[in-house]
């Protein structure tokens, strides 16, 4: 183990992480990251359901198979990313201005990116989220959904 020369205990650090370092807070960006994590996931989730029960209703059973499962996936990863994208944009950038140089506040960091960018500046780098996100989501609902259906089987056969 190392030993610091400074007095500074374990408490000293606790207050100093919670109450802010150097301007800094460990709940920082909090509000984008609660509306991206929360509501932005509600929505991706809900437009699963709603593209599979779109794919059914013009194709009955459409959704049970793999590529109605991989279409609905895509969709939400896609829709859930062009919902939440102006929050992780504005996260980031708070993050990023960790010393609360730029921006104080996140109202402060969300007006200041749409006038000095207008909308564009909100979904500047969507592309390469969107290229990942299809991936990304077909491989994780497609397997929680399969996932389900096995489990929820081997529960009605108990």
């Amino acid at each position: 183990q190392q030993v610091s020369q400074s007095n500074k205990n374990i408490f000293y650090w606790i207050r100093t992480l919670a109450t802010g370092y150097h301007g800094a807070s460990p709940y920082r960006a909090l509000v984008p990251n609660l509306v991206q994590g929360g509501i932005g996931r509600g929505f991706y989730l809900g437009a699963y359901a709603w593209v599979k029960s779109l794919g059914n209703h013009y194709n009955p059973g459409f959704s049970d198979t793999l590529g109605g499962k991989l279409v609905a996936a895509s969709g939400a990863g896609i829709s859930g990313w062009l919902f939440t994208f102006p929050f992780d944009v504005i996260r980031n950038n708070m993050m990023a201005d960790w010393e609360k140089k730029k921006f104080k506040t996140t109202l402060q960091c969300a007006r200041s990116l749409y006038s000095n960018g207008g909308l564009s500046a909100m979904y500047s780098g969507l592309g390469f989220t969107l290229i990942r996100a299809v991936p990304v989501s077909c491989v994780a609902l497609t397997s929680y959904d399969f996932t389900q259906t096995y489990l929820l089987s081997k529960l009605t056969e108990s």
